[in-house]
């Protein structure tokens, strides 16, 4: 229709789940806005990706709609066979005023569907980021605004880590904030109970009891996960190095095990952190549950999930996968009850 001159050249319009959709006119603070988009997203990225302003992407056979940017993975022939798919896109921007409530209700939805992992409303009318990520089952999972002062990351965008350390450097995330990097998003820790600092310092002094010169000890230490996760675990027993990673921190191979001390944080650290440790292939990680005073175990990671997760409880005893002649009880981990 459009290459027979049905639909004109100068007609808005996208198709939606099959209809053809006029698009509302845009205002001047629409305009102004892409246009900033496009020279920061050029500044900041450059030849990482390729820009695109209202051009059509494909979802699937009946939804090609024209976002008013669309970040894409870079290609020699700039798409000219045919428009992006969903698995070409690292980020799509929707400006939104009047259109509040349709991309919102509309277009999200159609999204998620397609599995596209991130998307951003700059919402115009709040003045505010709505960013959207982690598509399931045609849903996003993650959802968060951002006021004007705030800090955002592209998730899929393969220099996160780097540029987070470099505001650490900068002096933009202070010292004495605690904050860790999680699949692209600076996460606020939650601060810490007396029972909570107990558990690690309790926790450290046994480990380095039991297991001396055989591991290095990182507590509340980053670990590099992989290019948009550095995480802070409460504890996390290395594989010793002469530098003591002065040159980097470790990576998920220099990893014997992790342990997480768990009270107010155990929803956060079972359904965000542990999934994300899978990924990584982190072979052994370790919950201290407080709430429950259990210690869980989690092994073997395959596709991104354990394999091999138990619960201990006091007058029960444990080791460590890579030191099985080594036993620690779960009174020497979870202390005497009070």
């Amino acid at each position: 229709m459009t290459t027979q001159g049905i639909i004109k050249p100068d007609e808005k319009v996208e198709l939606i789940r099959g209809e053809i959709i006029k698009m509302s006119p845009m205002g001047t603070r629409h305009a102004a806005c892409i246009d900033r988009l496009i020279q920061l997203l050029y500044q900041k990225l450059g030849q990482k990706i390729i820009l695109r302003v209202q051009n059509p992407i494909r979802l699937n056979n009946n939804s090609q709609p024209e976002p008013d940017l669309s970040l894409l993975i870079p290609r020699s022939d700039f798409y000219v066979a045919a428009h992006p798919c969903p698995e070409d896109i690292y980020l799509i921007i929707e400006v939104s005023d009047s259109t509040i409530d349709y991309d919102r209700n509309t277009k999200i939805s159609l999204y998620a569907e397609a599995n596209i992992q991130e998307v951003w409303i700059i919402n115009l009318k709040e003045e505010c980021l709505e960013v959207y990520r982690h598509p399931l089952h045609g849903s996003y999972q993650n959802i968060q605004k951002y006021s004007i002062n705030e800090r955002v990351f592209i998730t899929s965008f393969p220099d996160i880590v780097e540029e987070y350390e470099k505001m650490t450097t900068q002096g933009i995330i202070k010292p004495d904030e605690k904050v860790e990097l999680i699949r692209g998003e600076i996460i606020k820790m939650s601060p810490m109970g007396t029972r909570h600092a107990a558990g690690i310092a309790r926790l450290t002094q046994l480990l380095y009891q039991k297991f001396g010169d055989l591991i290095l000890l990182g507590v509340q230490n980053p670990i590099r996960l992989n290019n948009n996760s550095q995480p802070e675990p409460d504890l996390s027993l290395l594989i010793p190095r002469l530098d003591f990673y002065v040159a980097a921190y470790p990576y998920p191979q220099d990893i014997y095990l992790i342990i997480e001390v768990s009270d107010s944080t155990i929803d956060y650290d079972r359904y965000t952190k542990i999934p994300l440790y899978a990924e990584a292939n982190i072979k052994e990680v370790w919950i201290v549950n407080l709430k429950e005073e259990c210690l869980e175990v989690y092994r073997h990671p395959l596709h991104g999930s354990y394999q091999a997760i138990q619960k201990y409880y006091r007058g029960e005893s444990i080791f460590i996968e890579s030191f099985p002649e080594i036993e620690l009880t779960l009174i020497e981990i979870l202390g005497n009850i009070c």
